[in-house]
């Protein structure tokens, strides 16, 4: 394809061409308007006119070419779309943590330090030792420490023998090592074998005080019910004899007084008797508790 000439370039040939085409008519042969039809060569050719018809036939094909390089480029770019990978990225707010957080170093027990074995920022692992501390109040307060344990460890032996009713067995370096404290602990387990004995002593005697008036209640009961049975049965026989006359009709009631008094007192011995026997189940349940 021919690409195009610029307007002013197309005149100056035209009006080149048209000077050699005068020129060619004054020699017969020679014209380069030879074979041109009559009328053709009477008017002067307007080579502007040519010159701008040329060019406005070249800007079809210009857009064409635009037209192929859009149509290739998005078909192109579709492709280069569906094949290539696309990084996704969100934006957002944050802040680092670490995973167990700021770790602060603290000893258990305070102290004077004697000694510092780690630098700042130097990595450490668990259980390195950090600092060294002056011992004396340690070891003060770990000796301390052993004499509160050893004294539980003889209270655990008095109790031990007070609930087993047995003889108190302290360690045997128990005097050497806590003589006051096992002095106190003997005392106390003495005082306690006595003040248990006392209590069982006193729970005793009242069972037996339970228990006697136990008997007398019974015995109230019998008496009481003896005498209902009495009454209600000459209460039956004298019955009869009021409708004849026999028998005043206060001897009647006198006798309904009787049976119903020997019913009253039946009825409060045997609830004497029933609050007796929980008594001395109570206590006797007391015995038990001391004794285990």
């Amino acid at each position: 394809m021919v690409s195009p000439v610029d307007e002013k370039g197309f005149g100056r040939m035209g009006g080149a061409v048209d000077a050699m085409e005068r020129m060619g008519r004054k020699i017969p042969g020679m014209g380069l308007a030879e074979g041109l039809k009559p009328g053709d060569l009477a008017a002067p050719h307007n080579w502007a006119i040519d010159s701008a018809w040329a060019y406005e036939e070249q800007n079809p094909v210009r857009g064409r070419k635009l037209i192929y390089l859009v149509f290739f480029t998005f078909i192109a770019m579709i492709i280069w779309a569906s094949v290539a990978p696309l990084d996704e990225v969100v934006s957002g707010s944050g802040k680092a943590v670490a995973s167990e957080g700021t770790q602060v170093i603290q000893s258990v027990d305070g102290g004077m330090v004697t000694k510092i074995h780690a630098k700042e920022t130097q990595k450490v692992e668990k259980g390195d030792v950090i600092i060294s501390l002056d011992p004396v109040r340690a070891g003060s307060m770990l000796g301390q420490q052993e004499a509160k344990a050893y004294a539980l460890r003889l209270r655990a032996a008095r109790l031990e023998a007070l609930t087993s009713d047995l003889p108190f067995s302290p360690p045997a370096d128990s005097a050497e090592r806590a003589p006051e404290i096992l002095d106190s602990e003997r005392k106390l387990y003495e005082t306690s074998r006595q003040e248990l004995a006392s209590r069982l002593e006193v729970i005793r005697e009242q069972i037996n005080q339970r228990r006697q008036e136990l008997a007398e209640s019974n015995a109230r009961y019998s008496h009481a019910n003896q005498s209902l049975n009495l009454a209600s049965r000459e209460l039956e026989m004298t019955r009869p004899l009021l409708a004849t006359g026999a028998v005043p009709k206060i001897d009647i009631v006198r006798l309904e007084k009787a049976v119903a008094q020997a019913s009253a007192e039946r009825s409060q011995a045997g609830a004497q008797i029933s609050r007796i026997k929980s008594s001395i189940q109570e206590a006797e349940g007391q015995i038990n508790e001391i004794n285990l």
